[in-house]
């Protein structure tokens, strides 16, 4: 039979992890609801629908792997804000695939034009999400202060 100080003990056990669970729970709901990053039912960030004062853009599956995918993501994500801010750019993407017999070769080329007036567009990277069903990544840039 247990002594009172092991009965006391157990109960400041029970009641430690009870609230150690409450505050998981708390801080759990919390991040949920934060704005800009909350997810809908599908798992697509909300910050793709509404970037607010950044910008979101996206790039499908890329011939020369993740990382061009993500630089493509990117700079399409740049040149969006730039758009708002009244920054001109144009970029061209050029990807030609050839495949003879059983060997294939890539061949990329990638050609931006800017006009910029006195101004200076920062951008940084705030989160990236890759959808499950069809590997397209998303990116959200927000403009660096």
């Amino acid at each position: 039979m247990p002594n009172t100080e092991q009965v006391r003990c157990a109960r400041l056990l029970r009641g430690l992890l009870w609230l150690g669970a409450l505050a998981t729970v708390a801080m759990f709901t919390g991040c949920l609801s934060m704005p800009g990053k909350s997810a809908s039912k599908n798992g697509r960030p909300a910050w793709i629908d509404n970037p607010g004062d950044g910008a979101s853009a996206s790039a499908g599956m890329h011939v020369m792997g993740r990382n061009a995918q993500e630089e493509l993501a990117l700079s399409r994500a740049r040149e969006e804000l730039a758009k708002r801010q009244g920054v001109t750019i144009g970029s061209e993407h050029e990807v030609q695939q050839v495949t003879e017999n059983d060997r294939s070769s890539t061949i990329a080329s990638k050609t931006i034009r800017e006009e910029v007036k006195d101004r200076e567009v920062k951008a940084v990277l705030k989160s990236k999400w890759l959808d499950p069903a069809n590997g397209t990544l998303w990116v959200w840039v927000v403009p660096s202060k």
